[in-house]
């Protein structure tokens, strides 16, 4: 008989677990972890056995009652006393209660809430034999391959909470598609985790973890990266030379020594002495991000920190412990020091965070959530506030607003224009084909997309006296896409930014060195942001013309301000007031932050970038242009409900969105409430989506 691994899946209460038997034939198949060169003698033992057992574990954060197991059986064998005693508690079912596994809707509606309990990788009791036997040899083959891929074997690292909760996260991951397979469960139910290496993290990721609630982990290479520098760090404190970040002071005090007894306790003056923010708490996306950029950038390895250090920073991320970080404070250079100074602070203990959707303070948000406050290592605490990651999470974050917001003016844009009954002349393509800047040529594929085949451009397109429409109508390819091109800039700096180490001084173990420099320094992403801000303020300015224009009844050809009895209703005439004060807002905003500089820390800083600021206002403006195009999206509708004629397939959804949130105005009424509602429908990319369903190719 031939050798076969057994996987399966084990449960709270004893053996009963789905079980899928595969032939123990090619080396791809043994777990991941039988494959490290510092495992190869115990590889070479566990191929002369018959078989391997591998089984689930009940936790994924780190409880060591209910781990993976390997259970090895073969005559002879002198059993491991401490293993073994283990491996027979947990058949019989006597292990501490509060390492329990869960029920795998309790941990998914916990992830979605973002409380952290998606940290946890529990699964729900199934039935041995009602699986076994539902895949033929080819199956079985088509395990082998799979489970090559997703299994883990039990590690034996030290016994580190915070180093195992991570390792524990891949194992669950891991069973979740192992479990498809045994089981045929759906490919949605695969639960999915963001593994950072400090390269490789994307924008969407970003937005995942943000807004959706990605669980998050550390990747083993790169946390044996981030140990070696911890090392090294460790050895230059324990030594005799000065380096600044490690053994001395900070800013204009660089030059005054520190003793190696006072390393520790100047770590944890230096976060509580930068916690100086004010203003109104950041929002918890922003907090979000924040945590995982932070994170990104010290899983690369560069900053000295220890792995527990980078795994608390991550279980406070998925179990929902989000500092109360205030909006301001920063000036942007030596990084976003105070903001990041408040997420440190609950690290340590101290501060206010949310959990739990309540605001504690930070020792009873880590004592909820089963997490630990840390001590702080040399330079550990220097490491965690000095860095661009405020900045370029609110970046990020507005970043993909803004690019909606680019989709949803096309949209919105079209719409006004076949209630004005606009040519489309304009935007033929050999037009752009003579003019190639990327954004215009993407503006007017959508805008052509939009209105082919539309009765309204049919019923005009002859005779009709009117040459030319006005520049907000016809220029749309050459303004929309410009701002296109600068947010496509943006991005492209953004992406740089949060693959990026921004701390100072950084720790090189190749070379065994520790170098200071200027990386925390934010002008690249204050500058990429001032441009956006100025890109998003031009779809706002252009809206509020054609706001303008279909409001006119002198050059709409409609009823004055979309009123079905002008006089005793005055329809949206105030709503256009609305926009024409946002956008003077928008213009205030625009000024760039970047240019402005104020010496600080005694003229050692004595350049500064102001990229939270840049950052703050981009955010600000999008929030104003996302309420102009909802008021021009209302007077679209409006328009064409007034003009009495049907549209193309994709303007009619548009419409149809439209009029799901708000109906038509027959009598005046309070409009207030109906621009929020439009605001936020554009926001959730509602009426995008529904566009797309009939123009595929969209940008």
């Amino acid at each position: 008989m031939s050798a076969t691994h057994t996987i399966s899946a084990r449960h709270k209460g004893g053996d009963r677990g789905a079980e899928l038997r595969v032939p123990r034939q090619a080396p791809a198949g043994r777990p991941a972890c039988l494959r490290r060169p510092h495992r190869r003698a115990h590889r070479r033992r566990r191929d002369r056995r018959g078989s391997v057992r591998l089984v689930r574990d009940g936790a994924a954060r780190g409880h060591g009652a209910h781990r993976d197991r390997c259970a090895h059986e073969r005559p002879g064998q002198q059993r491991h006393p401490h293993r073994d005693r283990r491996a027979d508690d947990h058949r019989r079912g006597r292990h501490h209660r509060a390492h329990g596994p869960r029920p795998l809707e309790r941990r998914r509606a916990e992830c979605a809430r973002g409380s952290g309990g998606g940290a946890r990788r529990c699964e729900p009791r199934r039935s041995r034999d009602g699986d076994r036997g539902r895949r033929g040899a080819a199956g079985r083959d088509e395990g082998t391959r799979a489970l090559a891929r997703t299994w883990h074997t039990r590690s034996r690292h030290p016994r580190d909470g915070a180093r195992r909760r991570a390792l524990d996260r891949r194992r669950g991951r891991a069973l979740h598609g192992a479990r498809r397979l045994v089981s045929g469960e759906p490919e949605r139910d695969r639960v999915t985790t963001l593994r950072l290496t400090g390269h490789g993290l994307s924008i969407a990721d970003v937005i995942a973890v943000a807004r959706k609630g990605t669980a998050v982990a550390l990747d083993r290479g790169a946390e044996h990266r981030v140990a070696d520098a911890a090392k090294l760090v460790a050895k230059i404190a324990g030594g005799d030379a000065a380096v600044y970040g490690v053994n001395t002071g900070y800013g204009d005090l660089a030059r005054v020594r520190v003793a190696p007894a006072d390393l520790r306790a100047l770590q944890r003056n230096l976060v509580r002495s930068h916690a100086v923010g004010v203003g109104d708490p950041l929002p918890l996306d922003v907090v979000r991000a924040v945590l995982l950029l932070r994170a990104q950038t010290l899983a690369a390895g560069r900053s000295g920190v220890r792995p527990e250090t980078v795994h608390l920073l991550l279980d406070m991320l998925n179990r929902g412990v989000l500092p109360v970080i205030p909006r301001h404070g920063s000036v942007g250079a030596s990084g976003d020091l105070a903001p990041l100074a408040h997420a440190a602070l609950v690290m340590i203990g101290e501060g206010e965070a949310f959990h739990d959707g309540k605001r504690k303070s930070a020792a009873d948000a880590l004592r909820h959530a089963d997490l630990r406050p840390i001590e702080l290592a040399p330079k550990e605490g220097l490491s965690l506030i000095n860095g661009t990651q405020v900045m370029t999470a609110v970046g990020c974050l507005a970043l993909h607003d803004a690019e909606v917001l680019c989709t949803s003016a096309d949209v919105i844009g079209v719409l006004t224009a076949e209630a004005l009954r606009a040519t489309d002349v304009p935007w033929t393509q050999v037009l752009h084909d003579a003019r190639p800047h990327p954004g215009q040529g993407v503006v007017a594929g959508n805008l052509r997309s939009l209105v082919e085949g539309s009765p309204i451009l049919d019923s005009h397109r002859v005779g009709d006296p009117r040459v030319q429409d006005p520049y907000s109508i016809r220029c749309m390819p050459q303004v929309h896409g410009a701002s296109r091109d600068a947010l496509a800039y943006v991005r492209g700096v953004l992406e740089i930014e949060i693959n990026s180490v921004t701390d100072n001084p950084l720790v090189f173990t190749e070379e065994g060195r520790v170098l200071s420099g200027g990386n925390f320094h934010g002008q690249p992403v204050a500058i990429a942001l001032d441009l956006a801000t100025m890109a998003v303020a031009e779809l706002a300015d252009i809206s509020e013309a054609r706001i303008d224009r279909i409001t006119n009844g002198h050059t709409s050809g409609l009823q004055p301000f979309l009123a079905r009895e002008p006089g005793r209703n005055s329809g949206y005439m105030v709503a256009q007031y609305t926009a024409a004060a946002l956008v003077t807002e928008n213009r205030l905003r625009a000024f760039p932050a970047s240019v402005e500089s104020v010496p600080t820390s005694a003229g050692m800083e004595d350049h500064v970038s102001m990229g939270l600021h840049a950052a703050l206002k981009l955010a600000d403006v999008i929030r104003n242009t996302r309420d102009i195009l909802a008021i021009e999206s209302l007077c679209a509708a409006q328009g064409l409900d007034l003009l009495g004629m049907r549209s193309t397939a994709a303007l009619e959804e548009a419409r149809r969105v439209i009029r799901e949130h708000v109906p038509t105005l027959d009598e005046d009424r309070a409009l207030s409430g109906e621009i929020a509602t439009m605001s936020d429908v554009i926001a959730r990319e509602v009426l995008i989506a529904a566009v797309r369903s009939q123009v595929v190719g969209l940008a």
